[in-house]
C-alpha cells in the first residue's frame, strides 16, 4: 500500500512541480516523512535525489521548447555548489528535531514571501 500511494502522490508531484516549479522539497518532504517515515537527514538526502531526476527532466523538456534560460541556470547552479557542500554536512550534524523544524520553517517563509510578491505584483 505504501509503494502505491507513494507512486500515486510521485506522480501528483510530478506534475505538480513540471506545470509551477514549485520546489519538490516543499512538496516531496512532508510525503517522505508522513508516508515512508523517513528521519529528517534521510528525508533531506532522499528529496534531493528525487529532485535532480526531476530537475533534469524537465530541463531537457523546457530546453527542447526553448524555454530554458540556460545562462542563468549554469550561474545559479555554478554558485549553489558551495552552498549545497556546506548544507548537506550540517543537515547530518544537527539534530533530528531541529532539522525538520528548520525545513517547516523555511517551507513556511516561502509560502509567505511567494503570497506577499503576488499581492505587489497584483497592484502593480
Amino acid at each position: 500500500m505504501q509503494t502505491i500511494l507513494g507512486v500515486c502522490c510521485g506522480g501528483v508531484i510530478g506534475g505538480l512541480i513540471g506545470a509551477t516549479s514549485i520546489g519538490g522539497g516543499v512538496l516531496i518532504v512532508p510525503i517522505l516523512i508522513l508516508i515512508f517515515g523517513l528521519s529528517a537527514s534521510r528525508t533531506v538526502g532522499t528529496s534531493i535525489a528525487i529532485t535532480f531526476f526531476l530537475t533534469f527532466v524537465m530541463a531537457v523538456i523546457f530546453g527542447r521548447s526553448g524555454e530554458l534560460d540556460t545562462a542563468t541556470a549554469v550561474i545559479m547552479a555554478v554558485g549553489s555548489i558551495g552552498g549545497v557542500r556546506f548544507g548537506s554536512r550540517l543537515s547530518v550534524r544537527m539534530p533530528e528535531r531541529l532539522l525538520l523544524v528548520v525545513m517547516v520553517t523555511l517551507i513556511a517563509v516561502a509560502a509567505v514571501l511567494m503570497i506577499v510578491a503576488q499581492g505587489h505584483q497584483a497592484e502593480g
